[in-house]
């Protein structure tokens, strides 16, 4: 573009229009904007793929696997009530004590 402009700074010097300069000094401008745009754009697409791949997609196994958990967990507790231990199960006590928070889990 330096090329570019030095020559048109010389049109206009030499005996070129002045109106010819200033439509391509804009036209020049707006390509300019235009290749700026597209390379922010290309940016942030990358940027969110990296995030996707790296951040989301893991995300989204974890938290699958912590719902498989969360099923299983509630499976075994509604079974606990048939159990012949019922009465003196430890597991259950735990699970119904309602000032454990689970910190020592």
């Amino acid at each position: 573009m330096n090329t570019e402009l030095i020559s048109l700074i010389l049109n206009l010097l030499f005996g070129g229009g002045l109106l010819v300069t200033i439509v391509t000094l804009r036209s020049e401008r707006k390509k300019a904007m235009a290749k700026a745009k597209d390379a922010e754009l290309d940016t942030i697409e990358k940027a969110t793929k990296i995030l996707m791949d790296s951040i989301v997609t893991p995300l989204r196994k974890e938290l699958a696997d912590v719902r498989k958990e969360i099923t299983r967990l509630r499976k075994a507790i509604n079974k606990a009530n048939t159990c012949s231990f019922t009465a003196d199960c430890p597991v259950r006590k735990q699970l119904q004590d309602s000032t454990d928070d689970g910190a020592d889990a």
